[in-house]
């Protein structure tokens, strides 16, 4: 959940200044030893939401880029809605989602993957809201990051991140 509220602190900063990442995925996630959470490519996602929605018209094109699919959500691929910050809320929800289960997700498969597991059920529905159609998702980064910090607040449990040493 650390690395999720730190993303969701990156982007509320961002969306207060009119930027939105728009290509949020693992790979972009830096965690420094210190447990800094960064997001890397921040400027180049609006570019590539439009890229990709041109390219995936191709079914053969569309293989090459399956891996990163998961993290975009519908309305960026097939309305090309873009430059929104719920995107990004969408993109945070499936990795958290990924974090939480240890597996692969895709948005629709979601709130069945989260069923009958041992989460939390009001985790499981910040998630859900999360990665929900465009009109029911948060509609701002500081909106998830507080149901996140409210949750914790009424947790005894507490927030941890593990950091591997560096090799």
């Amino acid at each position: 959940i650390y690395i999720a509220r730190k993303l969701l602190e990156v982007l509320t900063f961002a969306s207060s200044r009119g930027r939105v990442h728009g290509a949020i995925r693992p790979s972009r996630i830096l965690i420094t030893p210190e447990k800094r959470v960064a997001l890397t490519n921040f400027g180049i996602g609006h570019l590539e939401q439009r890229i990709l929605s041109k390219i995936l018209r191709d079914p053969e094109e569309r293989k090459k880029y399956e891996h990163i699919l998961p993290y975009f959500a519908q309305e960026v691929l097939e309305d090309e809605l873009f430059d929104d910050p719920k995107n990004d809320i969408y993109s945070v929800g499936v990795i958290l989602a990924e974090m939480i289960t240890g597996k692969r997700v895709v948005g629709e498969e979601i709130p069945k993957i989260l069923e009958g597991t041992s989460i939390k059920p009001r985790l499981i529905e910040i998630i859900i809201k999360a990665t929900s159609d465009f009109e029911e998702r948060y509609h701002h980064p500081n909106q998830m990051h507080q149901e996140i910090t409210r949750l914790l607040k009424s947790s005894k449990q507490a927030e941890t991140i593990y950091v591997a040493p560096p090799t």
